[in-house]
C-alpha cells in the first residue's frame, strides 16, 4: 500500500512535543549520530537530499482548532486558511501517512508517489519504528542550494526570522543555549557549513538559528 499524505490536523499538531520536552529522548538515543550519519547515508542512497531533510518534530505553540502553522515570506504565522505546501511533516503510528505540521509559500510541490520516493519513506519509517521516535523524527523540505541561513524567534504565537547580520544588528545581547532541529544533507550545505538550531531561554521560549554559510 502506498504512502500518503493525510489531511492536515490541527490536533496532530497540537500532541508533537514542546521543543524542550523532545530533548531528552533525542539525547537517550543518541540523535546527534543518528541525524548525522545514519540518516545522512539513508538519505543519500535514495537520492533525496535535494528534496527533503530530517527534522525534529517539535511545537512552538499549540493551535486552534483549524490553525495552521505557515510561513509567509520568512514569518509563521498561525493562519485558519489553507496556503502553500507542507514543509514538516510525520509520519502516523502505522506508517501509512505522514501528517502536515507546518507549511510553507516557498515549498516546492514534492512528488510523494514517486517509486523511489516511496522506497525511501518505507525505510524512514522502519528506521523510525524500530527505535520509537515516530513523534521525534519526521521530514522537512530542502530549502535549496545556497541556502544564506536565518536566525528564528519567537514573538507571541508567530516565528520570525532575520538574517544573521540583521540578527547581530538588532539581537545583540539576546542570550541563548542552540541545538540542532534540522539536517540538510547535500554537498552544497555541508560545504558551506549550514545547519538549523533551536534556541532556548530561561523563559522557555524559544526559536531556530540557522548558522550563515561560510564558503
Amino acid at each position: 500500500m502506498a504512502i500518503t499524505v493525510a489531511p492536515y490536523s490541527s490536533e496532530v499538531f497540537n500532541r508533537i512535543p514542546i521543543f524542550g520536552d523532545a530533548l531528552p529522548k533525542f539525547d537517550r538515543l543518541n540523535g546527534d549520530e543518528i541525524a548525522k550519519n545514519q540518516m545522512r547515508e539513508v538519505f543519500r542512497r535514495h537520492k533525496v537530499e535535494h528534496v527533503l531533510g530530517l527534522a525534529l518534530v517539535h511545537k512552538h505553540s499549540f493551535l486552534e482548532e483549524g490553525e495552521r502553522l505557515t510561513d509567509v515570506r520568512g514569518t509563521s504565522n498561525p493562519l485558519n486558511f489553507a496556503a502553500g505546501r507542507p514543509s514538516v511533516l510525520k509520519f502516523s503510528d502505522d506508517g501509512q501517512q505522514l501528517a502536515p505540521l507546518e507549511f510553507s509559500l516557498d515549498q516546492q510541490e514534492i512528488d510523494w508517489q514517486d517509486p523511489n520516493m516511496q522506497e525511501f519513506l518505507a525505510e524512514f519509517f522502519q528506521i523510525v519504528k524500530q527505535m520509537d521516535a515516530v513523534n521525534l523524527f519526521g521530514l522537512c523540505g530542502y530549502p535549496g542550494d545556497g541556502y544564506p541561513g536565518r536566525v528564528e524567534f519567537s514573538s507571541g504565537r508567530s516565528n520570525v526570522n532575520l538574517t544573521p547580520d540583521e540578527a547581530r544588528r538588532y539581537l545583540p545581547d539576546i542570550g541563548f543555549s542552540t541545538r540542532e532541529a534540522a539536517w540538510f544533507y547535500t554537498e552544497n550545505l555541508e560545504e558551506s557549513g549550514c545547519h538549523c538550531s533551536c534556541y532556548t531561554r530561561a523563559t522557555q521560549e524559544h526559536g531556530h538559528v540557522t548558522t550563515p554559510c561560510s564558503r
